[in-house]
Order: C-alpha cells, then sequence, then structure tokens
C-alpha cells in the first residue's frame, strides 16, 4: 500500500475562540502592546514574570523590584527604557496585585498568554496566503488528521500556515518548562489519579508534536517544517531534561530575546 502524501492545501485548521476572560486578555494585549514598542521593557515584563509566578506580595514590593528590573537593564544590558512605555508596564503590572478581580489563577492566565499572544504576533505575517491559528484542530480534506489517536486531542497553542511557501509552523508554548518536565518524568502507574491524569496529557502533547514532525517532515509537499516548544525558560536551566522532549527542539528565553526574534515582533 502506496504511503499516503499530504499535500498542505488540503490541511485545514478548525479553530476555537480564546477562552481567556476578556478582562484578562486585554491586559495581556496590552502588555504586549508595551512590550513589542520597547526592547527594554520586553526585557523588564519577561524578567518579571519568570521570577515572579504569584500574585501574593504587596504593590509596594512588586513597584521596588520594577524599578529594580529597570536599573539593571540601563546599568548592565545597556538598554535604557522609554519612560512612558516604562510608567505603562508598571502600571499594568501593579495592577495584577493588591487586586480582588485577579486571582492568582488569573494571574498564571496573564503570563502563560502573554507567551502565546507573542507567539501569535511573530507569526502574524499580512497577506492573503499565510493564517495563524489559534489551538487548531487539524483537519486533512474535511478529516480529522489525528482521529482515534490517544492524543488527537492535545492540540498545539499556536499553528501557522503559507500555502505559497509551503510553510507549516506548529508551536506549543510552555512559560516555564519545570512543572512539564515534572509531569514527563512522573510513573503515571502509581501515583494519584489527579497526578496521572497530567501526566498523561505531557505525554500526549509530546507524541503530537512527534507524530506531527514525522508524517510532515516525510510525507507531505511541505518545505518550510517547523515544530517546536517555545519558553522563556533558560537553555542552561532545561539542558539536563531536554531529552524528555523526545527530540522536539526548543525556542528559549535567549531566541526570544535576541534582536533579530525582537525585530520581528513589531513588524506591521
Amino acid at each position: 500500500m502506496a504511503i499516503q502524501k499530504y499535500k498542505i492545501k488540503n490541511i485545514r485548521f478548525k479553530s476555537n475562540r480564546r477562552i481567556a476572560p476578556s478582562h484578562l486578555h486585554n491586559i495581556v494585549s496590552e502588555l504586549c502592546k508595551w512590550a513589542i514598542s520597547d526592547y527594554a521593557c520586553y526585557k523588564i515584563i519577561n524578567d518579571f514574570f519568570n521570577t515572579n509566578r504569584h500574585n501574593t506580595d504587596n504593590r509596594l514590593i512588586i513597584s521596588r523590584r520594577i524599578e529594580i528590573l529597570k536599573e539593571e537593564q540601563k546599568n548592565i544590558y545597556n538598554n535604557e527604557a522609554n519612560n512612558y512605555c516604562f510608567y505603562k508596564v508598571k502600571q499594568l503590572i501593579l495592577n495584577l496585585f493588591e487586586n480582588s478581580t485577579i486571582s492568582d489563577d488569573d494571574y498564571r492566565i496573564v503570563y502563560s498568554d502573554y507567551i502565546e499572544y507573542l507567539t501569535m504576533q511573530w507569526k502574524k505575517y499580512p497577506g492573503r496566503y499565510g493564517k495563524v491559528f489559534y489551538e487548531p484542530l487539524i483537519k486533512y480534506k474535511r478529516n480529522e488528521l489525528f482521529a482515534n489517536r490517544d492524543f488527537a486531542n492535545s492540540k498545539c497553542d499556536v499553528v501557522y500556515k503559507n500555502n505559497r511557501e509551503k510553510s507549516l509552523s506548529i508551536y506549543e508554548c510552555k512559560f516555564g518548562l519545570v512543572t512539564f518536565f515534572s509531569h514527563l518524568r512522573m510513573d503515571i502507574n502509581t501515583v494519584p489519579r489527579n497526578l496521572r491524569n497530567k501526566g498523561i496529557r505531557a505525554r500526549r502533547k509530546i507524541n503530537y508534536l512527534r507524530e506531527c514532525q514525522s508524517i510532515f517532515s516525510s510525507n507531505s509537499d511541505i518545505i518550510n517544517l517547523d515544530v517546536k516548544i517555545i519558553t522563556l525558560a533558560t537553555r542552561s536551566s532545561i539542558r539536563s531534561s531536554s531529552n524528555l522532549l523526545g527530540g522536539i527542539d526548543v525556542i528559549t528565553r535567549e531566541d526570544l530575546e535576541d534582536r533579530s526574534f525582537y525585530d520581528l515582533l513589531k513588524k506591521d
């Protein structure tokens, strides 16, 4: 039996609407707007969320931390933040603390969606041939591509397709990878059910990415294929655990903060 060769023009996507509450989505979009406006502010936001994973501290403490990050950018990295941009970023972040409408779970949604929003902006090319999708179901000629596979419902955060260039990019965004690695390491046969389900989902996610990499690299007319995990974790922090990712490449914080990547975020 001949192996089916997938044609990019027949690969389709059914994308769901973003499920984050509108007030959180608005915060994320504003943060990204100012991050893209000023490189120093971009790095300040990245630094802040990377070291502040909960919104339990008071605003005075948070204000001092943000000011310290600004000084570090200026004195260590020679990146001086635009004053107005910095003011807007600082106010947005401060409003996430001591705010009865922003729970700790809401706060985590904000910094998780932040990296997804940046990824979508990176791949948001204008024109009729390129399209970007959020958490889409992948179909081929109207049929679900991975139907009946245990990872069929895994999906990925951002998918970009360009028929003219025969390009397909599939990205899973993980703000930090520590928790994901812990889920991949666990023995699903011995842990409690709630943890077992997390372990199963993590393994299915990797299997999903590997299957996309496999079938589209060997059995398709796609010329430019990019299947990766995107994270604000540093390269050194994940090196010892990268074997758990089954060969899937990672775009790390160093890549995201490279000037060439940042310039792509600023395109119209």
